[in-house]
């Protein structure tokens, strides 16, 4: 690889570092995005809640949530209610997971 191909990838010459440079001035002064993905299993979901619940407390809002199996429960009921508290979340959980009376 040429010297000159080596500057051109490293993006010397090209902008490169005035764009980097501009974006991060964009971003100064903002609140970054969180985006949550829950993993599953009975008692990592309940972590889940317990991290949900800091995040309400200090105020970091949550901006996407995804999940799977247990975490995607969780992530639903964090959907429907962004501001349940932590025992709120726990009781809609376990309404969601008693079984369905029979007809």
């Amino acid at each position: 690889m040429s010297y000159h191909s080596k500057k051109r990838l490293h993006g010397s010459g090209s902008g490169f570092w005035k764009r980097v440079r501009t974006m991060l001035q964009r971003w100064a002064g903002k609140q970054p995005t969180v985006g949550l993905a829950l993993g599953g299993g009975g008692c990592g979901g309940l972590a889940h809640v317990g991290v949900l619940e800091v995040f309400r407390r200090e105020n970091i809002p949550v901006a996407a949530i995804a999940g799977s199996s247990m975490g995607a429960i969780v992530a639903a009921a964090y959907t429907l209610n962004p501001d349940y508290s932590e025992t709120q979340l726990i009781d809609v959980l376990n309404e969601m997971s008693a079984p369905s009376p029979s007809i």
